[in-house]
């Protein structure tokens, strides 16, 4: 019983690995068959009828089926059989042990045979599962290969049409490329041509010029000759009248030398000698007050030309000397803007050599505040010096004209201010003594009465001018008046009456003089 049932296990377990081994090659040799051979025979078993259950196992067909295809692609060899010849005869000979062996029947079997047989029946139900998995993945693989194949294929027609169009284009460029050849070659030739053409017609026409530039130097050489000769009698002229112009230039130097001689001979007879001329740091002996040449005028209606004069001479001798004193030295002067006065009198306040002022017949308004409010000022004792409020000619509307009157009562409390403190009053008393002292409130006063008012510093008798120097009768008359000659040109009216017109102001500015007959007029009238 025992040795019975061993040979059982024994015979199950060899058919067993048998049919594993047989599936094994077979899928293994099946990998390599070619990939058209495989799809036909997967076409051939789809059309063919389904077997019955007593057939074999899938796996055992697939694999018969695989050994045939192996035999099919490969040819004995002369010499033996092969390696898969030899699988086969020994899977023959299993079978025949097999058929040998004593058949059981399944009732004779002990259990644990019969469980034995179980198991190796579900053994080999899975293992024909998986060798159907493998062949459903093989069949898929060689499916992929063949369409690969194809798109092999394909590509590779593409590739070579796409080769033989490139050919084709290299061609076609190849034949463009000689033809333009050609065509430059031809082109150069006509060019080479036209070149030789050139340089024949080139070759004549310097041949033509050589000729002509032969004649013209002949020409030349024969007009330079000419020149030459002109040339030689010009300069023998020219040395005569160089030797006559030379005789003329002596007879003038002559004459020139004759005339600075008697111009300056003239001018010393003309000239007072500078050492007439006194410099004193105090000028002023008793009644007697000795101006030098450091001397500025201020006459006429004061205006912008008059503020430049007598500021850049205020600069000039304050530069030249910071010790010895200038004389601005008033003759007759009725006032004018108080813009342009108070230039002169802030120059006046920043020189350092004093500024003296000499007053010989009249000063009203701006001219008045200016000797007043000198450091040092000197009149003779009927002289007359006036002072009044600010008169403002106005124009425009009645706002216009209420801006306009406050900014001219400013401008005289800004002048009139400082006065009234030298005469030690305030401005409404100065306002009201000069309206006590004259109804239209013009407060004139001769220099010796206007002493005791502190409206000069100083009564003198006499003036000696020694800064005077050249004869007023033998030279004419200089241009330093220009400064007031504008408002110095008189005029006459359409009655017959005389004039000064006064130059336009500026904003802002004010007239300051003392004008009752209306003798200077504004611009616009």
């Amino acid at each position: 019983m025992n040795k019975t049932f061993y040979q059982i296990i024994c015979l199950l377990i060899s058919m067993f690995f048998g049919a594993s081994l047989y599936a094994e090659d077979a899928v293994a040799e099946k990998a390599g068959v070619d990939a058209t051979s495989n799809l036909k025979e997967e076409a051939s078993a789809k059309d063919s009828p389904k077997e019955n259950k007593q057939e074999k196992a899938p796996g055992l067909r697939l694999l018969e089926a695989a050994k045939g295809e192996l035999s099919d692609a490969k040819p004995a060899g002369p010499e033996g059989e092969d390696s898969d010849d030899a699988d086969e005869k020994k899977g023959e000979d299993k079978e025949k042990e097999e058929s040998k062996a004593p058949k059981l029947d399944e009732d004779d079997l002990p259990p644990e045979a019969k469980a034995m047989q179980k198991e190796i029946a579900v053994l080999q139900i899975k293992r024909d599962k998986l060798a159907a998995e493998a062949s459903l993945a093989q069949q898929k693989l060689e499916t992929e290969l063949l369409q690969l194949t194809l798109e092999q294929h394909r590509i590779s027609a593409e590739l070579e049409i796409q080769e033989q169009r490139q050919t084709k284009e290299f061609s076609d460029r190849r034949a463009a490329l000689m033809r333009e050849s050609l065509e430059s070659e031809e082109i150069a030739s006509q060019q080479g041509l036209e070149k030789a053409k050139k340089e024949i017609k080139k070759a004549k026409e310097i041949e033509v010029i050589r000729d002509e530039e032969q004649k013209l130097k002949a020409q030349n050489d024969l007009l330079t000759a000419k020149m030459a000769k002109q040339l030689t009698e010009y300069r023998l002229k020219d040395t005569e009248q160089k030797h006559k112009r030379a005789a003329l230039d002596f007879e003038i130097a002559k004459i020139d030398f004759g005339l600075r001689k008697w111009e300056k001979e003239k001018e010393q007879n003309d000239l007072a000698s500078r050492k007439a001329i006194l410099y004193s740091e105090n000028p002023l002996k008793g009644k007697s007050l000795t101006i030098s040449d450091r001397r500025i005028m201020l006459n006429g209606p004061i205006w912008y030309g008059t503020a430049d004069y007598v500021t850049e001479r205020i600069h000039y001798f304050n530069n030249k000397n910071k010790k010895l004193p200038i004389f601005l030295v008033i003759d007759y002067s009725p006032g004018g803007s108080v813009m342009s006065g108070y230039r002169i009198m802030k120059a006046m306040e920043g020189s350092d050599a004093p500024v003296h002022v000499v007053l010989k017949s009249f000063a009203a308004s701006m001219a008045a505040t200016i000797c007043t409010l000198a450091e040092k000022s000197y009149a003779y004792p009927n002289a007359i010096i006036l002072h009044h409020q600010l008169s403002y000619g106005i124009g425009g509307n009645i706002t216009q004209h209420s801006e306009m009157l406050e900014e001219a009562a400013e401008w005289y409390k800004r002048l009139a201010i400082p006065v009234a403190d030298k005469m030690g009053i305030t401005l409404e008393e100065l306002v009201e003594q000069m309206y006590d002292n004259n109804s239209d409130g013009d407060w004139s006063e001769f220099a010796d009465n206007a002493k005791k008012l502190k409206w000069v510093d100083h009564i003198i008798d006499e003036v000696r001018e020694t800064g005077v120097l050249k004869n007023p009768d033998a030279v004419p008359e200089s241009d330093s008046n220009a400064y007031y000659a504008r408002t110095t040109e008189e005029k006459i009216d359409k009655k017959g009456r005389p004039y000064i017109q006064l130059p336009r102001l500026v904003p802002f500015d004010a007239w300051f003089m003392y004008n009752p007959d209306n003798y200077y007029r504004n611009w616009w009238e």
